[in-house]
Parts: C-alpha cells; sequence; structure tokens
C-alpha cells in the first residue's frame, strides 16, 4: 500500500498524466478524502488548461517579422539551417553529455512511468517545474502571491509553434518570463512521436548572424507515453528570433543533426 505522504506527492503527476493506472488509481481514491490534494490538483488543472489555451503569436517589431520568415519559408531555409554557425556554448563550465542547468529551472525529462524512489524523485520535480512555475508567473500577474511561493518573473510573450511535415500533429505552446535581466523558456507539448534507443527531442534557440544562423541549444527531453512532455529552461542572453525543436538521433549535439519537428518565431 503506497503511504499517504507518497500519494500526496503524486499529484502533479496525476495532473500531467504521467502515473501508471495502478498509482492513478490509488491516487484517485486517496483525492476523495485529501482536501490539500484537491486544492492543489484543482489549481494544477487550471493552469494545465491555460496552457492548452490556443495563444496567437505576437508580433514582432517592423521589419523583423519578414525577415524572419524568409529564413523560415524560404527555400533555402534547410541549407541555412544545416550550415549554421557551430553551436555556441553559453554555459561557463564544461558540458557533459548531461545538460548543465540551473538548479531552479532543470531540463525536463518526461517519461518512465515505473520508478524507484530516488529517480521518481528527481522525475517528479522536473516535470513538475514547468506546471508549477507557470502557475507561479500566473499568480504574480493576476492576484497577490504568497510570501512562500517563489517569484519567477512576469510573462513577456506566449506563442505557439508551427509543426513541420515531419510530425504534422505536434502542438507545442511557448510561454516566456522575465524576472530582472533573466529570462525563461517554458514549453507544453503534445502529440509527439515516441522516441527510440538514443533519440531524444532537443530545443535551440535561433540567432541571426550575417548571412547564416547561430544555434544555441538549451537541452533535451523526452516525451511521455502518451505524446505530451513539459520542458523548462533560462533563456542565455543575446537575440533571437526563432525557437525550434528537433528529434535528434543521440542525447546531446552540439548542432541539428535530426528533422524540425517544431518551429516558431519570437523576438527574445
Amino acid at each position: 500500500m503506497i503511504e499517504q505522504e507518497t500519494l500526496c506527492s503524486l499529484r502533479e503527476m496525476y495532473v500531467l498524466g504521467g502515473l501508471s493506472e495502478k498509482e492513478q488509481g490509488a491516487f484517485e481514491r486517496h483525492l476523495l478524502t485529501c482536501s490539500s490534494c484537491q486544492v492543489e490538483v484543482r489549481s494544477l488543472r487550471e493552469v494545465e488548461a491555460w496552457l492548452l489555451e490556443d495563444y496567437a503569436s505576437i508580433d514582432p517589431p517592423s521589419g523583423m517579422k519578414e525577415r524572419v520568415l524568409h529564413h523560415v519559408f524560404a527555400d533555402t531555409v534547410d541549407s541555412a539551417w544545416e550550415k549554421a554557425v557551430p553551436f555556441v556554448d553559453v554555459s561557463k563550465e564544461k558540458r557533459s553529455d548531461l545538460i548543465q542547468a540551473s538548479p531552479r529551472l532543470k531540463t525536463v525529462r518526461s517519461g518512465l512511468m515505473y520508478r524507484k524512489v530516488s529517480a521518481w524523485q528527481s522525475l517528479l520535480a522536473s516535470a513538475a517545474i514547468a506546471v508549477i512555475a507557470v502557475f507561479v508567473t500566473l499568480q504574480s500577474v493576476r492576484a497577490p502571491i504568497s510570501p512562500s511561493l517563489p517569484m519567477l518573473g512576469r510573462v513577456q510573450q506566449s506563442l505557439t509553434l508551427k509543426s513541420t511535415s515531419f510530425i504534422p500533429l505536434a502542438q507545442a505552446r511557448v510561454m516566456i518570463t522575465q524576472m530582472g535581466s533573466q529570462k525563461q523558456l517554458y514549453i507544453s507539448l503534445s502529440h509527439l512521436a515516441p522516441v527510440t534507443g538514443t533519440e531524444a527531442y532537443q530545443v535551440w534557440l535561433v540567432q541571426p548572424r550575417g548571412r547564416g544562423l547561430a544555434v544555441h541549444s538549451l537541452g533535451v527531453f523526452l516525451p511521455m507515453k502518451n505524446g505530451s512532455a513539459a520542458f523548462a529552461s533560462t533563456i542565455p542572453t543575446g537575440n533571437y528570433s526563432m525557437i525550434a525543436i528537433t528529434l535528434e538521433p543521440r542525447t546531446i549535439n552540439k548542432t541539428p543533426q535530426g528533422p524540425k519537428v517544431l518551429m516558431g518565431t519570437a523576438n527574445v
């Protein structure tokens, strides 16, 4: 039997749809009598509904839209993408096969329905961070925020990424927040294809540079069995005109090697 404290810790993954059938049944029985979980689940579901709304892309400054759309839709975009300036390492420390991320904003890896306790705690923290962070941000915008909740900034942009022919049903909602000089990126994804072997989805920021494109990797994530995922990352200092997601043949690539899955213009 799952202990009550453990059951209370399952609420974020319950809302995200990441529990096994056994865990879901146990949590739903627990939810009937736990007022604390009822309040939290209700709040998290409000955030989930917000993330699934359709957002119109925010128009970039005059002239930028035409320049960026030319890069995205022109016949030369694929060659420009493939010949992009090599990956710019934005971290001060040498990167390993695991992305170096802020303690508060880690690369999200969704999936792994059956977990050992230590792995489960790590997964839960990372999978929940996008939802909880967005909730905190919305609270800061719409209502007074409790002093006990961390402030992660105010919403600056929200947009929808456009799927490519590789996975035409893929969907992604993006929110960019800012606190002081630091910006954060949150993405809620659905209808992704499953990965196999060493494959992983990788998130890129694209920066026009001369006649080409410089790409900056923000990290990787794995979708859950239902094709959904969440991703959170800090944004390195710079001016970026595009957000792109690719399906890479291995966990971390320094430049895009796999097919483009989702793309969108942004003024970051």
